[in-house]
């Protein structure tokens, strides 16, 4: 199949070669002879941007995975996902289990007993005191003995508090985006080690990316983005560089490249953004304005001598010209040096056999002077 559709692209490109062949042809008078056929590009005045694409997932600018150690049951859950909650607030109740109840028998046994010796000591110790038995020191050490009894014994029946032992409250402001949590199940055994609830600060969203180590000594904090994707349609929202980490990470297991995880804040708000999903971010790291520019498809470099060059096509014959290049695109480059102006054609992937004086037929330039030849043709016919 691959090789059937190869063949067919190999065809139409020929046809295409053929067509324009005879166009140029027939522009000629059909009396010269097509040499050398290249393709090329025009130098232009234009803005230039390097960028670094990549792709995250959208969260929360906050979050918490909320889970309990208890190995108690879960009586009673009081949020859904979509709640928004407060900090301290009550999402679920575990159950006391009856070693707690025992347990707390028995504290309040203990407390008494504590209690009442304290009573049995301060009061022996005030009247110890007023004989002149002991000092005033001594008897209000006892005191304070007592008084502390008292508090400790009538905090076991502090219902507040106990109940406090038994709620499971979010630690943050948010909204509550996951619950795994379920009437019945033990807190501290839900599927998958999963956490009873997920909260997340939903008003402000980011986006975590990690960037190549080849990519991240561009990237600066304060940096614009621009965060596309398949939920945002056809819009684009704007974020910024907020933290870079200051150490990497290993991008997998295959191979030795490390990553660099990058936070990007949302700066700007649109409904159907929402965390979970993944998106693009476009990093703008640098940029050019009203610069000339250079297809990067027509640059050569020297293996031998690292020189940058191109072929400038000049009434049919083309002259090997070296260039000098600024900021970089993904598809054009910025020309800081060479003998070259806006308005310049030149040579797109040439090839090895091309070189300096030799004469060629530039195509692209026949194409467009047909197809303007045709336009004009047609408004004429539309005026007659």
């Amino acid at each position: 199949m691959k090789k059937k559709l190869g063949k067919k692209k190999i065809i139409i490109a020929v046809v295409v070669l053929a067509v324009v062949a005879v166009a140029v042809m027939k522009m000629t008078g059909g009396e010269e002879e097509i040499v050398n056929p290249v393709n090329t590009g025009e130098l232009i005045i234009a803005d230039l941007q390097q960028v670094v694409s990549i792709k995250g997932s959208i969260e929360g600018s906050d979050s918490a995975e909320v889970a309990s150690s208890e190995n108690r049951e879960i009586s009673a859950i009081y949020v859904k996902e979509g709640d928004r909650v407060s900090r301290g607030q009550v999402l679920a109740v575990l159950k006391p289990s009856e070693d707690t109840e025992t347990n707390d028998s028995y504290a309040k046994e203990q407390a008494k007993n504590t209690m009442e010796a304290a009573k049995f000591e301060y009061e022996a110790q005030q009247l110890l005191y007023q004989e002149g038995a002991v000092s005033k020191q001594a008897m209000l050490q006892a005191q304070t003995a007592y008084e502390n009894s008292v508090s400790a014994y009538n905090a076991l029946f502090d219902t507040k508090k106990k109940d406090e032992k038994n709620e499971i409250t979010s630690p943050i402001d948010g909204t509550i985006t996951r619950v795994n949590a379920s009437v019945g199940l033990m807190a501290n055994e839900i599927q998958n080690n999963a956490p009873l609830f997920v909260v997340e600060n939903l008003d402000d969203l980011q986006m975590k990316v990690r960037v190549s180590e080849y990519d991240v000594g561009s990237i600066r904090i304060g940096q614009t983005v621009s965060i596309s994707g398949q939920v945002l349609g056809d819009d684009v929202v704007q974020g910024v560089v907020s933290r870079i980490a200051p150490t990497g990470e290993a991008k997998d297991g295959n191979n030795n490249e490390m990553v660099i995880p990058v936070t990007i804040s949302i700066t700007e708000r649109n409904d159907h953004l929402i965390a979970g999903v993944s998106a693009k971010a476009e990093i703008l790291t640098a940029q050019a304005q009203q610069v000339l520019t250079l297809p990067l498809e027509a640059l050569v470099t020297d293996n031998m001598t690292g020189e940058k060059y191109v072929f400038v096509v000049e009434d049919g014959i083309v002259h090997k010209k070296p260039v000098t290049l600024g900021l970089e695109g993904d598809f054009d480059a910025e020309i800081t040096g060479g003998d070259l102006k806006a308005g310049d054609r030149v040579v797109l992937s040439p090839s090895p056999e091309l070189a300096d004086g030799m004469a060629v037929t530039d195509m692209t330039a026949a194409m467009e002077a047909m197809e303007a030849g045709g336009a004009a043709g047609g408004e004429e016919g539309a005026d007659e």
